[in-house]
């Protein structure tokens, strides 16, 4: 991953010893102590987002049944399409305006509507 060559090593080495001298082994110490947590960490992390093997097998099965479905099925389609037994009943066409004889006569513009009990 980092190709690191002797040489390299060399330098670190040598830099480390100039920069930490005789604290050098605490130095190392604390490091490693770092790495090693940070190693746990990664850890826990890749178990917490990773699903159990029998979770995995569980979705391996439903992706093949969903591979045998016909690629231009719609679902949501069938999802947002109301049962049969839900829609209103149909009732037969009604024409547009009752027939003539039904519609009562507008009141006149200026008169008040007469009152049917006074003959």
């Amino acid at each position: 991953m980092f190709d690191v060559g002797a040489t390299e090593l060399l330098v670190v080495a040598v830099l480390a010893v100039m920069l930490y001298g005789g604290d050098l082994p605490d130095v190392a110490r604390k490091a490693g102590t770092t790495v090693k947590r940070l190693r746990g960490v990664a850890d826990d992390l890749k178990r917490q987002v990773t699903l159990p093997p029998e979770m995995q097998t569980g979705i391996r099965d439903v992706r093949a049944e969903l591979r045998k479905l016909p690629q231009d099925l719609d679902l949501r389609k069938e999802i947002t399409a109301e049962p049969e037994s839900k829609k209103p009943a149909q009732e037969p066409d009604a024409p547009a305006e009752p027939p003539p004889g039904d519609k009562p006569a507008p009141p006149s513009a200026g008169k008040p509507p007469a009152d049917p009990r006074v003959e």
